[in-house]
């Protein structure tokens, strides 16, 4: 099931922000080997300089990139700036003398040690009044300074500007500028060498034995630099690899499928061509899963992967679109051949055998088939049209294939369920559901609390002014496994509208004092649900609401099937203060000796019977022995669907203590 929503999202892959990373990679260390090829290629210093500094400040993307020497015998206090690339907004320092009487040699020890100066604002790093008005001077905001060696004479600096306002750098920002640094000191140290060659003809041999070791060791460095630069590229590779295939099957991924989609898709439009996508959800690999553990569910995967493949045309492509869900696009073909195709895949996965340590499975597959043409609106709607049918074959009974046609009325319904799906979805993330409250009122004067008790309904805004029953949405809810997330919206949004209605008081600074009670129901999926303990007692916490104020509703069919996690879940949650009540009672596995196991507060008699209550003797019975085994048990009785005073009448008269329905009041919103 997809979206448009999940397709933007999907085009937003984070292997982008990987390749945009290993091209910055790149870039770098292909400045680093120009540099190093233009000190191989014995380019004047002052050429070397010109060219570094452009390099440098349109990769750093940076104010100014300069270069400061220091005048010999200055006692590191004099020197001047000799190149530098700046950007026309700002001054040239070229030429200008620098008199510097804090720094001397005390400092550019420390520098002639490593030391590397990165000062993201000047105003906020701690440099003395003198620095900061000699930087201020250039117009400079933050600078990253890093030492220019000759040999162990600290020569000057590589000084980076950044002049309009402060910049953080990040560590291979100085990474980079300190192996730039590291190249042009050796040819400092090459361009002393051959000065000293002009001068002093008795090294000349010496000099030249130095040059070639260098020469050598700029060979193996660009070596070095070439094999890195292979390494990136493979990398990248790799990364590509990963973004567009499912590394368990090898088969490519959703989002890959989805850019096949896209292009099918306007070859139909374009060359009236047809294509086939089918959607295939694998039969009993929960089995499968849950008995022999996810290794075992892993290898049947990428099993039925080699299987889907050995069974297509070349031309033909196979993807995993997550968990147990496959998708076939079938090339320029038609309705009735992609139905033999997929019907002969069908009939392969049915004899297949997996076996797994003394195990032996057999499995199925269910298959929606959908044909792409002129007529296709949008990948969006081939892919959701496609998995409809796929879910009509496993209603169907699964192990079959279901072809998509106009006038599928069952696949109609399928279609509306995903689109009350979309607009659940939706509703979580924009608040779009509406809380409803309905009295629980006692049923004589014997319950004498002026604690009040409600119980939390939920509406679905639809948009267009109309409110969706949970009748309609909530089978969408748990066919597209959202109902966990829904009651954990409804847990939060109850509390976060209770910490609205009583405010903290001077008295009460813990926990709010709320007169009522308010009930809350969970679906079997909350009960499977091991963070739910955590995110109930996370939001008492946040919103400082008494657990008293909650009672929460499970269904005895739910409990039942999920014993051992609702017992976990009601002990855990009654020990903060909540209460539970157990909802539908009478519908589902009935037995008296599951209450004895449940710990729950109250029994919600389930309205079948109370609605047929005055008219039917065998209602009443059931009900009135329901009544006196719970009270036996110390458990309340709430009695449901009460219409009319003969029925509130009749439940009275059987000793019922609380009721709910039209009759006693109708669901209002909460806010």
């Amino acid at each position: 099931m997809t979206n448009q929503t999940e397709v933007s999202n999907l085009s937003k892959n984070p292997a982008n922000q990987v390749l945009a990373t290993v091209r910055s990679q790149l870039a770098r260390q292909k400045a680093l080997a120009q540099v190093i090829t233009r000190i191989g290629e014995k380019l004047e210093l002052n050429s070397l300089f010109e060219s570094t500094t452009t390099e440098v400040r349109q990769l750093l993307q940076v104010d100014r990139v300069a270069i400061f020497r220091f005048y010999p015998d200055s006692n590191w206090n004099q020197g001047e700036f000799v190149a530098e690339h700046v950007h026309p907004d700002f001054n040239s320092v070229v030429g200008q003398t620098l008199n510097d009487h804090c720094f001397g040699e005390q400092y550019a020890v420390h520098y002639a040690q490593g030391r590397i100066q990165a000062v993201g604002d000047i105003y906020e790093a701690g440099l003395s009044d003198c620095h900061i008005e000699l930087l201020a001077k250039f117009q400079v905001r933050a600078n990253l300074i890093v030492p220019l060696m000759q040999n162990e004479y600290l020569w000057g600096f590589l000084c980076i500007h950044h002049c309009l306002e402060p910049r953080h750098w990040q560590e291979t920002d100085i990474e980079f500028v300190t192996e730039i640094a590291n190249y042009l000191g050796v040819a400092l140290q090459r361009a002393e060498l051959i000065a000293a060659l002009r001068t002093e003809v008795k090294e000349r041999q010496s000099a030249e034995r130095a040059l070639t070791k260098q020469n050598k060791q700029l060979e193996e460095t660009i070596q070095k630099l070439q094999e890195a630069n292979q390494q990136l590229i493979d990398t990248q590779q790799i990364y590509q690899w990963q973004a567009t295939h499912d590394a368990l099957t090898e088969l490519i991924n959703r989002w890959e499928f989805e850019q096949y989609l896209e292009g099918v898709l306007k070859a139909a439009k374009t060359h009236q061509r047809k294509y086939v996508v089918a959607y295939l959800d694998l039969d009993k690999f929960k089995i499968v899963n849950d008995s022999c553990g996810h290794a075992a569910g892993d290898e049947l995967l990428r099993q039925v992967g080699i299987l889907l493949q050995s069974n297509l045309r070349k031309t033909d492509v196979a993807a995993r679109l997550g968990g147990d869900e496959f998708a076939i696009l079938f090339d320029q073909c038609s309705l009735e051949q992609a139905t033999q195709a997929t019907q002969r895949l069908c009939e392969a996965i049915e004899v297949f055998r997996f076996v797994w340590e003394d195990n032996v499975f057999g499995i199925g597959v269910s298959i929606g088939v959908s044909l792409i043409d002129e007529k296709t609106s949008s990948v969006a709607s081939s892919l959701c049209v496609a998995d409809a049918a796929c879910y009509a074959a496993k209603r169907q009974g699964g192990n079959r294939i279901h072809v998509y046609q106009a006038d599928d009325n069952e696949l109609t319904v399928q279609l509306n369920e995903m689109q009350l799906a979309m607009q659940i979805r939706k509703a979580l993330e924009e608040n779009c559901f509406q809380l409803y409250y309905q009295s629980i009122a006692p049923v004589d004067c014997k319950h004498t609390s002026t604690n009040r008790k409600f119980e939390i309904l939920l509406r679905l805004d639809d948009g267009c002014g109309e409110v969706v029953s949970p009748g309609v949405f909530i089978p969408a809810a748990e066919r597209y496994s959202l109902m966990h997330l829904v009651d954990r919206w409804v847990i939060s949004s109850l509390l976060d509208s209770l910490k609205e209605k009583y405010p903290l008081t001077e008295n009460s600074c813990q926990s709010r004092k709320i007169p009522n009670q308010y009930a809350v129901n969970l679906s079997g999926v909350s009960l499977n649900d091991e963070d739910l303990i955590d995110f109930v007692y996370k939001q008492f916490e946040i919103y400082k609401i008494p657990p008293t104020a909650i009672c929460f509703e499970v269904t005895e069919t739910a409990a039942i099937y999920n014993l051992s996690k609702a017992v976990q879940l009601i002990n855990s949650l009654r020990s903060l203060g909540c209460q539970f009540a157990l909802d539908d009672f009478g519908t589902g596995m009935s037995s008296f000796e599951y209450l004895k196991i449940l710990p729950v507060d109250y029994l919600k008699i389930d309205g079948s019977f109370i609605k047929n209550l005055v008219s039917d003797p065998v209602s009443c019975a059931i009900t009135e022995s329901i009544n006196n085994i719970a009270h036996l048990m110390e458990v309340q009785t709430i009695a449901e669907y009460v219409e009319d005073s003969s029925t509130l009448t009749q439940i009275s008269q059987l000793d019922v203590d609380y009721a709910q329905g039209y009759g006693i009041d109708k669901p209002s919103p909460l806010r």
